[in-house]
């Protein structure tokens, strides 16, 4: 609608000053008009304390910017001009700022897009192993070791995946002698068969380390 006007006159340049949040025509005199810059939502004070929580109170009709209750004569036409093109200015950093959003918000998606697509081929590739109750042999890469502090100790969890992307899990109270990134053979009784996130996972438990094939402690 603001940009719909046209300034031409003293009769326009009013008509639009009207649609600004932050100007009040409190008077006129031929060409001169006396105006207050004063946010008609805020007041003038650039903040609305009932709205703290939400960008820190700032005032969306006025940006924050206008911060003086200021009263004061002008030339009507080029005062209307100059905030007109004030308006077109703010306007276009909101556009900018619009853009820049919807850009990140394409990027996150983006992200969580494949995010998900690697969560899902995790899913997908994740085999059960073994019979539970059977000692089995596995070679198996450790790709995570995470150490929990309890009332009887340290617990070590050994997160580790097979070439195939089945994981396996291996959960004791003394860590495997090997760095995380080595890939090892190890033969452990099957525990049990589980799933975390839509993942399969083969617990094992009295894994008995044979040998280290890539990597090393």
């Amino acid at each position: 609608m603001e940009k719909a006007i046209r300034i031409t006159g003293i009769e326009s340049a009013i008509a639009y000053l009207q649609l600004i949040a932050h100007v009040f025509v409190l008077s006129k005199c031929g060409k001169f008009a006396v105006v207050s810059n004063a946010c008609k939502r805020c007041g003038g004070v650039g903040r609305i304390s009932t709205f703290s929580y939400v960008e820190d109170g700032i005032c969306f009709e006025c940006d924050g910017v206008n911060t003086e209750n200021s009263t004061k004569m002008v030339p009507i036409v080029q005062y209307a001009r100059a905030q007109k093109s004030k308006e077109a200015a703010r306007l276009r950093r909101l556009e900018k700022a619009a853009a820049a959003n919807a850009r990140h918000e394409q990027r996150e998606q983006a992200r969580a897009a494949k995010l998900e697509s690697l969560k899902q081929a995790a899913r997908d590739a994740s085999k059960h192993l073994g019979t539970v109750g059977k000692r089995e042999v596995f070679e198996i890469k450790v790709k995570k070791v995470l150490e929990f502090d309890g009332y009887y100790g340290s617990t070590w969890l050994h997160i580790c995946e097979t070439n195939s992307g089945s994981v396996v899990i291996y959960k004791t109270g003394s860590r495997l002698d090997v760095r995380e990134g080595a890939t090892i053979r190890v033969k452990a009784t099957v525990s049990e068969h589980t799933e975390r996130d839509g993942v399969a996972q083969t617990v094992i438990k009295r894994a008995k380390l044979t040998h280290t094939l890539i990597g090393g402690k």
